[in-house]
């Protein structure tokens, strides 16, 4: 096998993992834009620091970080099928905290990533 065919298949099983890693949960900061506008039940899930999320979070939002999501549910997220839209500041910890969340048994969680998606503004 040449090596151009051999990088071809490793570039293509590094980006099958990456997308099996992120579980197919992205969902893009329109989409949430237009969930939240639109009334739909969803639990927007701030997974930064409380000192980061006092600084600006999208409205709505609640506040659990990352560092507190442990092995028992939290008891703030109830329903295990509820949609939930995790994001953090640049996408690392939302990753994270959507993998423990599905671990713990949550059904319908989505990854918006980071913060610099937001084009709505951000409250205090």
């Amino acid at each position: 096998m040449n090596r151009i065919a051999l990088f071809a298949i490793i570039i293509v099983v590094l980006f099958l993992f990456v997308r099996k890693m992120n579980g197919g949960t992205r969902i893009s900061a329109k989409d949430v834009h237009e969930l939240i506008q639109n009334g739909e039940k969803v639990i927007v899930l701030d997974v930064r620091t409380e000192m980061e999320y006092q600084s600006g979070h999208i409205e709505g939002a609640m506040n659990l970080s990352v560092y507190d999501i442990g092995s028992e549910r939290p008891a703030s997220l109830s329903d295990l099928d509820q949609l939930i839209v995790v994001y953090c500041q640049s996408g690392a910890r939302s990753g994270i905290a959507v993998r423990k969340l599905k671990d713990l048994g949550y059904t319908n969680v989505r990854n918006m990533g980071g913060l610099q998606f937001w084009r709505y503004g951000l409250v205090k």
